[in-house]
């Protein structure tokens, strides 16, 4: 297989036009000052999030075939995933049991854990990947990326949010702890008499303090899960996701057709998607103080990570459930995409690495290119 003039001409269709508008974007705050004040840039990404965005995955979902998805690119997927955040998590938990302050080393790791998983598992698919992966692939490129997609915005990126959520609560009991600590005299009153208090409770109810300190577990649980439901009810894309997924498992099913009118407002916003996400992420690169804002070494981390490791867990993963030719080079090149956008919206909002996110999602976009040609042209010779 060998990679034509006229391939790569397709190639160049579907990504010139992501690049001239990110240069606008960064063009319009650097250079020509258009966009000046942060209110502007925070409007312009609010469109993008909550309208734009989930408007683009619902049409994406909405008018694809759910019954013709590769089940087996949709277990690779999962496997890929799943068992890198095993991995990592037993990584965790190995490194903070080598220490004495267990608590600070088990944070820092945790922190770890979320920030490689994402670096790893979420690229930029739904912006970046479409365009490129159709003239390379065709129809095996388009139903796979339904299902990475669906995967991602349906169930991966909510597992983040549930990691962050869990994050922020241990964090939050360890100021506690701290505050604690030192307000030490003033606290060990109040402590002893509620902790008697408690005893008395348990003692008439005939609870073990085993079993109160069950409840107290469960009680922490139920805090953090109601937390999480919070949040994910906040994400527009999340309802966007399911409803599309929904409305093409019925109409692919019973043959029915949207109306035009709502069919023709989706497409009205969905045109307009791909070109303000690339320009939103010029005038991110812009505001940012450097090219590389997280330094040069965390820079090269997350480029091994996102274009060698990444692609190579995909590999193993599609080997390992029985996927082979095209699909399986499908697989492996939209593994070496840039880092999607919402990794580094999570990061920002829960405070974690937001440096490292903001240099990988601008910096990756810049670069991606002769990875994914390189990748193609690679497995393209097997």
């Amino acid at each position: 297989m060998t990679f034509t003039a006229a391939e790569f001409y397709n190639v160049m269709v579907g990504v010139v036009p992501l690049y001239v508008a990110m240069l606008l974007g960064y063009g319009s705050l650097r250079w020509w000052k258009l966009v000046q004040v942060p209110e502007q840039c925070v409007g312009i990404a609010q469109l993008n999030t909550y309208f734009l965005l989930p408007a683009y995955v619902c049409h994406f979902l909405a008018f694809n075939n759910p019954y013709n998805l590769s089940l087996h690119i949709l277990a690779a997927d999962f496997l890929s995933k799943a068992v890198l955040l095993c991995v990592l998590c037993a990584w965790a938990l190995a490194s903070s049991s080598l220490y004495s302050a267990k608590a600070a080393v088990a944070r820092t790791s945790f922190d770890w854990v979320i920030s490689i998983f994402m670096l790893a598992t979420l690229p930029n698919t739904v912006i970046v990947g479409i365009p490129l992966l159709q003239p390379m692939y065709g129809e095996i490129a388009l139903q796979g990326s339904i299902c990475i997609i669906s995967a991602q915005f349906l169930f991966w990126y909510n597992v983040c949010i549930v990691l962050f959520e869990v994050r922020r609560d241990s964090t939050e009991s360890s100021s506690t702890s701290t505050t604690v600590r030192h307000h030490h005299d003033q606290f060990e009153s109040t402590t002893t008499c509620k902790l008697q208090e408690e005893n008395q409770q348990v003692k008439r109810a005939g609870t073990s303090p085993d079993q109160a300190q069950m409840v107290g577990r469960f009680s922490m649980l139920h805090h953090v899960l109601k937390r999480v439901l919070f949040r994910l009810l906040r994400q527009p894309i999340l309802y966007s996701s399911v409803l599309g997924f929904t409305y093409s498992l019925l109409a692919s099913r019973w043959g029915f057709n949207m109306p035009r009118i709502v069919e023709s407002s989706l497409q009205i916003l969905t045109n307009m998607t791909l070109g303000a996400c690339m320009f939103i992420l010029g005038v991110f690169m812009a505001s940012q103080p450097s090219l590389l804002p997280c330094g040069l070494w965390k820079t090269i981390g997350g480029m091994v990570i996102r274009f060698g490791v990444a692609p190579a867990i995909m590999a193993i993963a599609s080997v390992a459930v029985g996927i082979r030719g095209n699909s399986l080079r499908f697989a492996i090149t939209q593994a070496a995409f840039p880092q999607g956008i919402m990794t580094f919206v999570l990061a920002k909002e829960y405070n974690m690495h937001a440096d490292i996110f903001a240099t990988v999602v601008s910096f990756h976009t810049l670069i991606f290119l002769p990875f994914v040609l390189l990748y193609y042209v690679l497995l393209g010779m097997l």
